[in-house]
């Protein structure tokens, strides 16, 4: 894979820590098929992912009429910019980690979906990204890496297809929430058809040793689940044994 920046998104340091926590079956593909699951954007459960900022949308109904249009075809304008605009989530995969230097108490309770058993994996930009560009993968695109901003309004203009990716309310600020991204784009602008199902999503490979810098069992699990997870870690993937870590957090 490529892994770009763009000016329009900003790229959190090579440094900086990022976690995916998850329940035991996506922890599994990923040791057993060393891959990330890239969902359609449209597929996320926010309703405004992905979408232009109502603000936004206001700002460009005020300089239409600023600029005279015709009031009688202006809400047909606008609501055609718009849709020009959103209908592109749909051909934007995106995989999700949170920033944090430690573990995080609500982001375990947040993610597994009120289930006591899950891991979590813990690694950092510089690594994420080297994982992506050293993995082979079979179907090689670009991948960004932008970090979530949390805001009402975009205030770029022109907007950048990114930028409406990469934002969202900020009642979701509590997330730090860092993106890749993988952007197709319409036949009419060069897009081509992808071999996997656009509508879905798609694996993408990583080199699975660069990735993980720390494995941890959730802290709410029974002794069992460590017990199970070092064995098939054993089982799968004996070069990580040593990078499973004990959850810090007691609390039943």
């Amino acid at each position: 894979m490529r892994v770009k920046s763009h000016p329009a998104v900003k790229t959190p340091h090579g440094n900086t820590t990022i976690w995916r926590y998850m329940g035991l079956g996506k922890f599994l593909d990923l040791i057993i098929h060393r891959r990330l699951f890239f969902s359609n954007a449209a597929r996320l459960t926010d309703q405004y992912e992905a979408t232009l900022p109502a603000s936004n949308v206001a700002a460009m109904r005020t300089k239409l009429e600023n600029k005279n249009f015709d009031p009688a075809d202006l809400e047909t304008e606008v609501n055609w910019r718009v849709a020009q605009i959103n209908e592109l989530r749909n051909l934007t995969l995106v995989n999700c980690w949170a920033m944090s230097p430690h573990e995080s108490y609500a982001r375990w309770k947040i993610y597994l979906g009120g289930s006591k058993d899950g891991v979590a994996v813990k690694t950092t930009v510089g690594r994420l990204k080297k994982s992506l560009m050293r993995s082979g993968d079979r179907y090689p695109e670009d991948v960004y890496l932008a970090e979530v901003d949390y805001a009402e309004r975009i205030d770029t203009s022109p907007v950048n297809r990114l930028q409406v990716v990469a934002t969202k309310k900020p009642y979701y600020e509590f997330e730090d929430e860092m993106r890749a991204l993988i952007v197709n784009f319409p036949r009419s602008e060069g897009g081509i058809k992808t071999p996997y199902d656009m509508n879905i999503g798609r694996h993408v490979s990583i080199e699975l040793d660069e990735l993980v810098d720390e494995i941890y069992v959730s802290p709410f699990a029974g002794s069992w689940l460590e017990a199970s997870v070092r064995e098939v870690i054993a089982s799968v993937r004996p070069s990580l044994k040593g990078k499973l870590v004990a959850s810090a957090i007691r609390d039943e």
